[in-house]
């Protein structure tokens, strides 16, 4: 297990200003650690949350092992979360949009 990349991809995850999922449309979503990495495959040490338009919250929880065999394109991280679904997370940085007052 690469203790390394684990935590490299949890503290990204952590310090991105947005994290956006793929569904069947875009969400933008809250990124939780709730354990320390404890070299267990199965360790569920975050979790993502969002809610779809109808208020429904869903949460995908990312296991130590699903971290450790993470491809990384760019700014996306694919992953099979703790259930063993393909996930893909988005990260991305913000940069203010100055708003125009040629009025």
């Amino acid at each position: 297990m690469n203790l390394n990349k684990i935590s490299s991809l949890v503290k990204q995850l952590e310090s991105a200003e947005a994290v956006i999922i793929d569904t069947e449309a875009k969400f933008l979503c809250t990124v939780n650690v709730y354990r320390a990495i404890e070299e267990k495959p199965d360790n569920e040490l975050v979790y993502i949350t969002w809610t779809d338009f109808e208020e429904r919250i869903y949460t995908v929880k990312l296991t130590e092992q699903g971290l450790d065999n993470a491809e990384v394109v760019e700014n996306v991280i694919i992953l099979e979360d703790s259930e063993g679904d393909l996930t893909t997370i988005h990260l991305y940085n913000l940069s203010p949009k100055p708003v125009k007052n040629n009025w």
